[in-house]
């Protein structure tokens, strides 16, 4: 009896598209078909034997399909009002494999404006101030913004220097009168700090 797609490890599905050996090498080297497809590079799929530059393209095009699966996903989000919105809508950063801070800029509607990333870093942190993050709000005519950055290691718990960027964030909103709407984490899991920690958003 034939088995079912859902049934089927992650080797055998590959096995649809590319040869026995290079599926089973491709989950060997890389761990998960999750891998293959968010985090390996077209150069690092060339040396997967078997594969040859047909196949690669190929495992690319799925990578670039995935990625706009997210994209699309992320545009039928347009209004930011909740902790657990933000959280969906900056998912995307899951994957990333070293830290980047993001804006999003919204209206008086929290209706999404616009989204930018302002800075990228290490695997282990990013710098930002508030005056890059205000000069988007200010350029967009924002009534607020959401930040949000993620953690590689998975691990969405904000460090001190977290918690301290958000206290100086939410200040220099009310000095900037655009409101900081929430902070937001993403590992593993999404975390917001304006949640989990609203004393930093109190004088």
């Amino acid at each position: 009896m034939e088995k079912a797609l859902e049934q089927m490890t992650e080797e055998e599905l590959f096995g649809f598209f590319l040869p026995k050996e290079s599926a089973k090498d491709l989950i060997r080297e890389y761990d998960s078909a999750y891998n293959v497809l968010r985090n390996t590079s077209g150069r690092q799929l060339e040396k997967i034997n078997g594969l040859g530059k047909e196949r690669v393209k190929r495992l690319m095009a799925l990578q670039e399909l995935i990625h706009r699966l997210d994209v699309g996903r992320i545009k039928e989000i347009k209004t930011l009002d909740s902790p657990e919105a933000a959280c969906d809508y900056f998912a995307f950063l899951r994957d990333r494999q070293q830290e980047e801070v993001w804006v999003v800029t919204l209206d008086s509607k929290s209706h999404v404006i616009r989204r930018r990333c302002i800075s990228k870093g290490t695997i282990h942190s990013a710098i930002v101030t508030p005056r890059e993050v205000f000069h988007v709000a200010v350029q967009d005519m924002a009534a607020a913004l959401i930040l949000a950055h993620n953690h590689p290691s998975g691990n969405p718990e904000p460090s001190r220097d977290d918690m301290a960027i958000t206290r100086r964030m939410a200040q220099s909103a009310k000095v900037m009168d655009i409101s900081c709407f929430d902070h937001i984490i993403v590992g593993a899991t999404s975390l917001s700090l304006r949640e989990k920690y609203p004393e930093l958003w109190r004088d």
